[in-house]
């Protein structure tokens, strides 16, 4: 079981409709993702993926792994201690795999 979030705050400005309230875009969310598979393509680091299914303009779509904190790849100051190997690790384990969504149900309410 992967429980995860929806990283949309990066596309929200962009690709969302503003007269959408915020209870109406999580139940499209609930309606595309949940409990769905899709493919992992793409490992960011070790708690972010890309997976084969379209969002806004985006041919995939970035979801963050709900519960695991990793260190980050790219920030302003560099790469934090074992990000290298956090990636590393998240890659060997879901890149490429099916992987089953489950949103978290408390952003339903």
């Amino acid at each position: 079981m992967l429980l995860v979030f929806l990283d949309n705050k990066f596309f929200k400005h962009k690709f969302q409709n503003n007269s959408l309230s915020n209870t109406h875009t999580v139940n499209l969310d609930f309606e595309k993702y949940h409990s769905i598979s899709f493919t992992v393509i793409n490992v960011i680091d070790g708690d972010t993926l890309d997976i084969n299914c379209p969002d806004g303009t985006n041919k995939y779509t970035r979801i963050r792994l709900l519960g695991i904190d990793a260190p980050e790849m790219n920030t302003d100051t560099g790469e934090m201690y074992f990000s290298k190997e956090s990636s590393e690790f998240t890659q060997g384990i879901v890149l490429g795999q099916k992987i089953n969504v489950y949103l978290d149900e408390e952003e339903k309410t």
